[in-house]
């Protein structure tokens, strides 16, 4: 079977001089987008279909391209389709989404891109198209087969179109007004970040380990607004000044001074204050607990959504906090009470090394100065895992609204389908994996949980 179509890889098409013959039919394809680049796409699949649905090429190689389209310079992107049968109905498949989507056979999988078909016009000579990949089409998928796409003026699902001639202005990217930077709307206290709002996606197409019902999938394109977030994890010092002065129900658990015990490593003391203890993060508290000491500090907790955004350090989605610097030992304080049978059972090391002068029990006071995020926000990593304010449900649940593409200032309240209580990040005798920004835990009151507190303007 002879081709109908073939895409060009040149950036454009030459029409020729005016002496030389009339250039072969061919399409001149100009993509434009909205979305935020690279943060949302950084490449652009372009297939040349028949009417069916198939490759329009017997090799398919012929007409496929993937481009990279991770630096704004690349849009409005444009590539030729030349033709080689005029009388062959052709449409055009186009997909722009993340390298880390991809599967083995290097295509985007899962619904977190922007895509569309269309139907070529016959082409007479040199003959110029428009796609728009707008974000209101953002995982809404097209069905090839069915000739239905994303309508980028609503964002619905309906017939695929024939494509036309660029408009005069096109969108650029970072367009899409949901994926702009908001700045704070006022001055923070000194003990808080300001967390300027803006959108990211919640979640992860990563494998790595979770616990069944905890996975960081399906992806959820979330817009948040600005908000502060305590730079550090609250103290045992600060507690105690909220248990003396009247503000709380009830206290932490205690530590265990028997060593060996599961609450030794709780670091609240009952008694005469310790001046050493007040500088420990407090731990060994219950989810209730940590929204009544941050309440009683005219403070909340931060919300799943805010915590991920913040350790990923809002748009840039880095895998941890401090960046995608792989040394997790030399950057958090995490994995210092592994023993070396949880190491072989585990395969995942421990961090002692790094750490030599510290028990093998608890947080250490103040963390680790390199774990810290753009924002100034410190142990999102490790230390102590800590409390957020949504129920513990999958991404897919009711409570996530899986019916809606795009969640703002999402809190998943009233629907918890998962045994114990949600917190975020590693601790001091977690897994290293645990420190990615994405990775969901399941978690009781222990002494590997604490409480960090935000707040709204």
């Amino acid at each position: 079977m002879k081709p109908s179509a073939a895409l060009l890889a040149a950036a454009a098409v030459s029409a020729g001089c005016a002496d030389e013959a009339e250039p072969r039919a061919q399409w001149q394809v100009t993509v434009s987008t909205d979305a935020p680049i690279p943060q949302l796409g950084d490449r652009l699949l372009a297939d040349v279909l028949d009417a069916s649905g198939d490759p329009a090429c017997a090799d398919r190689v012929g007409c496929r391209r993937i481009f990279g389209a991770g630096r704004e310079s690349f849009w409005p992107a444009s590539f030729g389709i030349a033709a080689t049968d005029a009388g062959t109905e052709l449409r055009l498949h186009i997909r722009l989404y993340r390298l880390g989507i991809t599967g083995q056979d290097g295509l985007p999988v899962g619904p977190a891109l922007i895509e569309h078909v269309a139907r070529l016009p016959r082409a007479s000579g040199l003959t110029p198209v428009h796609v728009e990949l707008a974000m209101r089409c953002f995982g809404v998928a097209s069905a090839p087969s069915e000739r239905s796409t994303c309508d980028p003026a609503t964002g619905e699902l309906g017939p695929e179109p024939l494509l036309g001639a660029a408009p005069a202005s096109l969108p650029q990217p970072h367009d899409w007004p949901p994926g702009r930077v908001v700045p704070c709307p006022a001055a923070v206290a000194s003990e808080m970040a300001c967390i300027a709002g803006g959108a990211f996606l919640l979640g992860s197409f990563d494998s790595v380990v979770q616990l069944e019902g905890l996975e960081a999938t399906p992806e959820r394109l979330v817009t948040l607004s600005p908000f502060a977030l305590d730079m550090d994890e609250v103290t045992v010092g600060e507690v105690r000044a909220l248990v003396a002065a009247g503000a709380l129900s009830s206290t932490p658990i205690p530590r265990d001074p028997a060593v060996g015990t599961v609450n030794h490593a709780c670091t609240h003391y009952e008694g005469p204050d310790d001046p050493e203890a007040n500088e420990a993060p407090v731990n060994c508290l219950s989810p209730e607990l940590a929204r009544e000491i941050c309440k009683a500090r005219n403070k909340r907790l931060p919300t799943e959504a805010e915590w991920e955004f913040a350790a990923s350090n809002r748009m840039f989605e880095t895998v941890h906090p401090w960046g995608d610097d792989t040394d997790i030992c030399a950057r958090s304080v995490v994995a210092i009470g592994r023993t070396d049978v949880q190491v072989v059972a585990n395969e995942d090391p421990s961090c002692r090394g790094e750490h030599p002068d510290l028990s093998l029990t608890g947080p250490l006071p103040g963390g680790d100065d390199d774990d810290v995020t753009i924002d100034g926000i410190r142990n999102l990593g490790g230390n102590l895992a800590e409390w957020v304010e949504d129920d513990l449900a999958p991404y897919d649940s009711p409570c996530w609204q899986p019916e809606e593409s795009l969640l703002t200032n999402p809190v998943c309240k009233g629907g918890a389908s998962l045994t114990g209580f949600d917190a975020r990040g590693s601790d001091w005798a977690g897994p290293r994996w645990r420190t990615r920004s994405y990775v969901r835990s399941s978690r009781e009151p222990s002494p590997y949980v604490g409480v960090r507190c935000a707040k709204s303007f």
